[in-house]
């Protein structure tokens, strides 16, 4: 029979854990009244930014970020009370009706209804901001953004950890400080420089 881990062995664990909880705690609460200042696509993940922009070098030099970002590689929607306002699934519509689904190609910048429709909410907010009311998570690593103006946005990890491959489902993180980023996956909540 494998040797099991002790309750000695795995305390490190345990503390490293309760530390990366509280840490992912205290960004959520950082997160509570700042701005949506900007949506974008990246591929398949949402960069969310939030709080004042800001212009940072980056490696493909000047860009505009926030506070805070969050980018989100899980499956997402954006919710009113009565519908949902915008969806990750809406990534695998083509914008254009009439575009044949053998020659669609959602990596093209604009081609897909997710495009439209945070093309849509970007033009909304530059009108009529919106900020976090009150950032949570849960236990299965799912993160809630409750907005107000009494939308909500719903992060719910769908994939399970295996041996063999590690999937990503959000990260936080302050842009352009050099601060680690708190990353939630199959692995769990780490801390990525």
């Amino acid at each position: 029979m494998p040797d099991t881990p002790g309750p000695a062995d795995t305390a490190p664990s345990a503390a490293r854990g309760a530390s990366l909880d509280a840490e992912l705690d205290a960004a959520l609460a950082a997160l509570d009244g700042l701005t949506l200042s900007r949506l974008e696509r990246v591929a398949d993940t949402l960069w969310i930014q939030l709080g004042a922009l800001r212009t940072i070098e980056g490696a493909e030099g000047p860009r505009d970020v926030g506070e805070w970002a969050l980018h989100v590689s899980c499956p997402w929607r954006w919710c009113a009370s009565d519908r949902v306002l915008v969806g990750s699934g809406d990534l695998l519509t083509p914008a254009d009706a009439d575009v044949e689904l053998e020659d669609y190609d959602w990596d093209e910048p604009g081609a897909s209804w997710l495009d439209v429709r945070l093309g849509e909410l970007a033009a909304h907010l530059a009108g009529s901001p919106v900020s976090v009311f009150r950032a949570t998570r849960d236990r299965r690593l799912g993160l809630r953004l409750e907005l107000d103006d009494d939308t909500v946005l719903e992060l719910f990890p769908n994939s399970t950890p295996t041996g063999h491959v590690s999937t990503e489902f959000w990260r936080v993180f302050q842009p352009g400080t050099g601060e680690a980023h708190l990353v939630g996956g199959t692995f769990g909540i780490d801390r990525e420089a």
